[in-house]
């Protein structure tokens, strides 16, 4: 019987063939398109046609790699994500839960201000989690959300935050 703190063996991952290299490409493409179309005219001023006219791709395309616009927008949201995963990483064992709070915070807010289509891909999340439309930016099953829920639960834990405020409010008053 296999001990489980043994370690397993590494699996190749395979290499990815052709088709599988071009059709990431032409989804970076797409991504990147919009991404500068947004930057130039404003996200509300770009439509799916814009898109795939400046990235020379059909529609048809788009829809086989982004159901709409806003999952565009979304996808550019993860590198917010990405930044506060760095930032975490740098947390040492003598942060407080404020002080981790307040790096995730600091990191968020630099990554928005460093960058247009953050700010852009940031709002566009925000509106539509505040009309309902999709839960996104406050979902504490998406990597960010789940990072500061776990700080915050860690610093209530250990009476570094307050428990009379639910840690979900918390998590969220940070989010905003």
């Amino acid at each position: 019987m296999p001990s489980i703190n043994k370690p397993s063996k590494a699996v190749k991952k395979p290499k990815a063939t052709k088709r599988q290299l071009q059709a990431a490409e032409s989804k970076k493409k797409i991504f990147d398109c919009a991404q500068s179309l947004f930057t130039a005219y404003g996200y509300d001023n770009v439509t799916i046609a814009d898109i795939c006219n400046e990235a020379g791709v059909s529609v048809g395309l788009f829809y086989n790699y982004y159901h709409s616009k806003s999952d565009i927008s979304a996808a550019g949201f993860t590198l917010l994500e990405d930044a506060v995963r760095a930032c975490c990483a740098q947390f040492t064992e003598k942060d407080t839960a404020k002080d981790r709070l307040l790096m995730m915070a600091k990191t968020m807010l630099s990554a928005i201000a460093d960058s247009y289509n953050m700010l852009s891909n940031a709002r566009v999340q925000y509106v539509r989690e505040a009309q309902g439309i999709a839960p996104f930016v406050f979902d504490h099953n998406r990597p960010l959300g789940r990072v500061i829920l776990d700080v915050v639960l860690d610093g209530q834990k250990n009476g570094q935050l307050r428990t009379d405020i639910n840690e979900h409010v918390i998590s969220r008053i940070v989010f905003t």
